[in-house]
């Protein structure tokens, strides 16, 4: 089939992971162009970001969208209208002039700069419409990603859009990645302490175990199986050893790399028959982590 011809109904996942794979580029673009021009900014206008979020949103949840969208209606699912939002920031905005009928559903998509989607949230446009008041001067209702992940909570899967496929539910620590510098020397110091503690060929699975939960999860990072470093990097990247170790270099964020140490932490002290986390070719992978953690977070605090 033509793709120019193909609707919504017929995207594939190689086309969606294809798409994201050029966003990722044209990140990396936009990043090489500001640095080549100190001060300017080259950000990529909310219509491609919208467009990615739709395109991804018909195929993850079996939308089919409109041909020419109205202003609250984006497609249709189960005979169900639906308004997608995807966004960058800390909010979006929702308007709606009791003109045409108000959505069935919303679906709020976080696209960060990793090109990964998460799902912000996913059920009843009227949940999120009225729990806001007031408007702004052009006539938007203003909603924090923060605030739909808390409406999102009391969603029953009843009264959301049934997923075809998996999409990762939104976490306050992928929202923007790390901007407090406390919270980069914390990691920074995590990390140091535990390659030493991993280097020493005397130290305990106990030593191992003792708060790496309780710090993880005190800095953002999420125990998901190594699913978000999987849909980035390739399976055998978070699965094979000698990969994921060549892929490190790779990982510009200390966040995604924390949750796919974690994720493997928890593998090795929890499930694995056939492998301890004190066997030298563990240990050497998980300093090899905590050492591109170091990279990634030092400059942070000594600039």
């Amino acid at each position: 089939m033509d793709k120019r011809s193909r609707d919504s109904s017929s995207y594939e996942g190689a086309d969606i992971k294809e798409m994201l794979s050029i966003y990722r580029n044209m990140i990396k673009e936009v990043a090489t162009l500001e640095a080549m021009f100190p001060g300017r900014h080259f950000s990529l206008d909310g219509h491609i970001v919208g467009s990615i979020g739709e395109v991804a949103a018909s195929y993850y949840y079996g939308i089919k969208l409109a041909k020419s969208s109205k202003k609250t209606i984006d497609g249709m699912v189960n005979e169900r209208s639906v308004q997608i939002k995807v966004i960058q920031q800390d909010n979006v905005m929702l308007s709606y002039d009791g003109i045409d009928s108000a959505p069935d559903y919303l679906l709020v998509l976080y696209l960060n700069k990793n090109g990964i989607l998460f799902e912000a949230y996913n059920g009843p446009w009227n949940i999120v419409f009225e729990a806001v008041s007031s408007k702004d001067s052009h006539g938007y209702k203003h909603v924090s990603i923060n605030r739909l992940m808390e409406l999102n909570k009391d969603v029953t899967s009843i009264d959301a859009i049934p997923q075809n496929v998996p999409v990762h539910k939104m976490h306050p620590s992928f929202k923007s990645g790390i901007k407090n510098t406390s919270l980069y020397k914390k990691i920074y110091q995590w990390s140091v302490k535990n390659t030493a503690l991993f280097s020493d060929p005397n130290s305990t699975e106990d030593q191992m175990m003792e708060s790496f939960p309780d710090d993880c999860n005190s800095f953002g990072f999420v125990m998901d199986c190594g699913h978000i470093f999987e849909d980035l990097y390739g399976k055998e990247a978070f699965y094979n050893a000698e990969t994921f170790k060549k892929t490190l270099k790779d990982v510009p964020d200390p966040v995604i790399l924390g949750s796919a140490i974690f994720s493997k932490w928890r593998y090795y002290t929890h499930w694995c028959d056939y492998e301890k986390i004190t066997d030298k070719e563990v240990r050497d992978l998980f300093v090899a982590s905590f050492d591109r953690i170091n990279e990634l977070t030092k400059p942070k605090i000594t600039n």
